[in-house]
């Protein structure tokens, strides 16, 4: 009987079949949430994009093509991409991994400093990642660090390829 694996509805908001948990953050084009996959059971990030900004073909278009181009890529130094859905209202989402850690703008504000060491260690793991990008034809455009991620195991991850270019 198919209807026993169906998971049993917890009662929070939805976007496509993903649960809403928490707001993470908030950017111009989108809001990042703490979501749950009822049918593989596992916690996600899902970056919906806002409503106003989803009226804008232009937009739209390029949050589409950020999902495309970064779920093409398999790299430890790049966060993955697993879904491309739309919400009821017609705003695209892109449902990735969700990472346990903090950015790297936010640990560079902290005390103590990040040793020589680390700082050499993050920026070899984050051209790793570009360039295996720039050989799938895609280049990042917004690399900073807010856009690099730092996990809790410690690996550097490059997000939000939101004004990435393709090259193919």
């Amino acid at each position: 009987d198919r209807t026993q694996a169906l998971p049993k509805p917890s009662g929070r908001p939805r976007i496509g079949k993903y649960e809403i948990v928490k707001p993470i953050g908030r950017g111009g084009m989108g809001a990042v949430y703490r979501a749950f996959d009822p049918v593989l059971e596992r916690e996600v990030a899902l970056k919906v994009m806002l409503p106003e900004t989803a009226g804008d073909p232009e937009q739209k278009q390029r949050f589409e093509r950020e999902a495309r181009a970064v779920a093409r890529l398999s790299h430890p130094g790049i966060v993955t991409v697993f879904d491309l859905g739309y919400h009821t209202d017609g705003s695209p989402y892109i449902v990735m991994e969700l990472l346990k850690g903090q950015d790297l703008h936010a640990r560079l504000r902290e005390t103590p400093p990040l040793s020589l060491e680390r700082k050499v260690s993050i920026v070899i793991e984050v051209l790793d990642g570009l360039g295996h990008a720039h050989k799938a034809g895609i280049v990042h455009r917004d690399i900073k660090p807010a856009n690099v991620f730092l996990v809790e195991e410690g690996a550097a991850r490059i997000m939000d390829f939101g004004i990435a270019f393709c090259t193919s």
